[in-house]
């Protein structure tokens, strides 16, 4: 995910990661996933598939990654690396601060309260319109991105059209919006999921703050390993009270 361009700068030891790491994490996750879905149906809760689906979406990332690290390390041209690196990114720009706010949606729809329900809708509409601002002057003018190995991690360096103030703006909004929504839902377990990424950013931002949307999309991938055992276990959301 993006939030790398949310939180400030610290100087560390970057973490050393690999197309060994992206494919590894791929190859564990994609079974995973599978596993998420079936139990969402043999529990008969629909309202879980969006959030079962999640492992393998972070698997195809981790995989388009692996991809990336390949063309990188065999000094492939920027020409042949680029349409990777917006694949990957459309995950970590365009898909996640609109697929989260909807997940928590989906899960809690017509169990919360009116203005519960209303900012959570409000939510998929800013990541729906802030994803599309990020990635697709990108996908129009390829050039804005220059992706590189800094430090044993992947830089995915975007000029972006929100700069200065609404720069600003945008990073605290992606950073509501892949995390808020999850503590919306009455449920401990998915506070506690949405608590993990957090920390994950912190911990991703310290020691990689160069290529931090490298580095936090692979920590969230290996949390979303979580999400089995969140299908498995989630009770219903119960009404809400009128």
């Amino acid at each position: 995910m993006a939030l790398g361009f949310l939180l400030s700068s610290f100087e560390a030891e970057p973490i050393c990661f690999s197309s060994t790491a992206s494919f590894t994490a791929a190859s564990v996750l994609l079974p995973l996933g599978a596993l998420a879905i079936q139990q969402s149906r043999r529990r008969q809760r629909p309202e879980l598939l969006p959030l079962a689906i999640m492992p393998v979406f972070f698997a195809l990332q981790q995989a388009i990654e692996g991809l990336v690290w390949v063309q990188l390390e065999t000094g492939a041209a920027p020409a042949s690396v680029g349409p990777l690196a917006l694949a990957y990114l459309f995950f970590a720009f365009a898909l996640w601060p609109s697929w989260i706010p909807w997940v928590a949606l989906v899960i809690a729809r017509g169990r919360l309260r009116p203005w519960r329900q209303m900012l959570l809708r409000g939510f998929c509409l800013s990541g729906l319109v802030l994803g599309l601002a990020l990635w697709l002057p990108l996908l129009i003018e390829p050039q804005r991105l220059i992706t590189s190995v800094q430090g044993d991690s992947i830089a995915y360096n975007a000029r972006l059209l929100l700069t200065n103030d609404l720069g600003q703006i945008g990073r605290g909004l992606y950073g509501l919006l892949i995390v808020v929504p999850w503590l919306l839902i009455p449920s401990p377990r998915l506070r506690l999921f949405a608590l993990a990424l957090l920390v994950a950013a912190l911990v991703a931002d310290w020691f990689a703050h160069h290529a931090f949307t490298s580095v936090w999309c692979y920590f969230s991938a290996l949390l979303s390993i979580w999400i089995v055992w969140l299908v498995r276990r989630e009770p219903a959301v119960q009404a809400a009270r009128p």
